[in-house]
């Protein structure tokens, strides 16, 4: 079977934050004319293609790093306190009984736990209460039950192919990937397609003199430039993120009234609010709110960025988007490190059947 063949979108609906539709390089800028079959674009797919196809996802495994697994018994309050100490959004999740990995729990869970709170009581007093009872005393194990997430983690072989790792990853949508060493049946890494770019742009076959690199922002079908998502700066916290969970997005931009960009909020940003329990208030701005997160530059890229400076941009940064502005800095666009890897490694560019190396972790530790 063809892995373009292979859906499990329940599986893959587990991977965590889902990679949002205004991202998903559904259209570039509505005055491309662009031709598919481009020759050089092509050119730099097919070597793209064979880098990866020459590599394992053993390449991207970092010489030191961590990995957070939580137990299922741990309550869901030190769960988000873990996710903040150590500066990620994900973690995985083990039964505490028979020690196989049930899940991820991610920063998203803590979002809807807040929005259904918020949308449960509305009196403050009852509310923190509520809050206490349903985020703090409330176990892993019991948060799971509610959520609806499958019972299991879709993972992937580290002796695969990485052709194949980043293939499952744009197609299926999937934003982190366990590596395991099948062997063994250990967990390895996080695979996810920020640390892929880097190893593209850092591989000594990775074709930078390519033109197509020298192609700009407003001759591709890059990212999305129509029904940008955007936010005042003074909605409150609870309306950005229940509009962040309606709209399947992970991040939105923050304008003033002017529609300049100001700043940046994530659903990862509610984790500086977890801290001495701010989110108890999230009737504040979200201007408000966003001091208490660590001062952060902003990055952009314009229509005449070409795709060379977009790719260094993130890699340098390590973020996951780039919002598009014009000259008065005023949102037009979102591109994001999934929507290079839409473009780059299309169904075209990769079509053919491949060894079957993922599966199910259900390995024990």
């Amino acid at each position: 079977m063809d892995l373009e063949d292979m859906m499990f979108e329940d599986d893959i609906a587990l991977m965590g934050d889902s990679e949002e539709l205004i991202e998903s390089g559904i259209a570039g800028p509505s005055n491309v004319h662009w031709i598919e079959e481009d020759v050089v674009l092509e050119e730099f797919r097919t070597a793209i293609k064979k880098m990866f196809a020459a590599a394992t996802p053993y390449d991207l495994m970092p010489r030191s790093g961590k990995v957070l697994v939580f137990e299922s018994s741990l309550q869901m309050k030190q769960a988000f306190r873990g996710l903040l100490s150590n500066d990620v959004s994900a973690a995985l999740v083990r039964d505490s009984n028979d020690l196989y990995y049930r899940s991820v729990i991610t920063v998203t869970d803590f979002v809807e736990c807040l929005i259904k709170c918020y949308s449960q009581q509305s009196d403050v007093v009852e509310r923190a209460a509520l809050l206490k009872s349903q985020l703090e005393d409330r176990l892993i194990s019991e948060w799971l039950l509610t959520s609806n997430k499958p019972a299991h983690v879709v993972s992937y072989a580290g002796s695969g192919n990485l052709l194949e790792a980043a293939f499952l990853c744009t197609t299926h949508r999937i934003h982190r990937l366990p590596i395991i060493d099948t062997h063994e049946h250990q967990l390895l890494f996080i695979m996810n397609l920020s640390r892929l770019l880097r190893y593209t742009v850092d591989n000594e076959n990775f074709p930078d003199d390519s033109d197509f690199l020298q192609y700009t922002v407003g001759q591709l079908p890059l990212g999305v430039f129509s029904d940008v998502v955007t936010v005042h700066r003074e909605m409150p916290v609870i309306a950005v993120l229940t509009l962040l969970i309606t709209h399947n997005l992970s991040a939105v931009p923050v304008t003033d009234e002017h529609g300049v960009l100001r700043n940046v909020f994530s659903k990862s940003d509610v984790r500086f609010l977890a801290e001495k329990s701010r989110y108890t208030n999230l009737d504040i701005s979200v201007e408000e709110a966003l001091l208490h997160r660590p001062l952060e530059l902003l990055h952009t890229c314009t229509r005449e960025s070409t795709i060379k400076s977009v790719v260094e941009l993130l890699v340098a940064t390590n973020v996951h988007r780039l919002y598009c502005v014009d000259n008065e800095n005023r949102v037009e666009g979102v591109i994001s490190v999934t929507d290079i890897f839409n473009l780059v490694l299309s169904k075209k560019a990769t079509s053919g059947s491949f060894p079957k190396r993922y599966e199910h972790l259900h390995g024990s530790v």
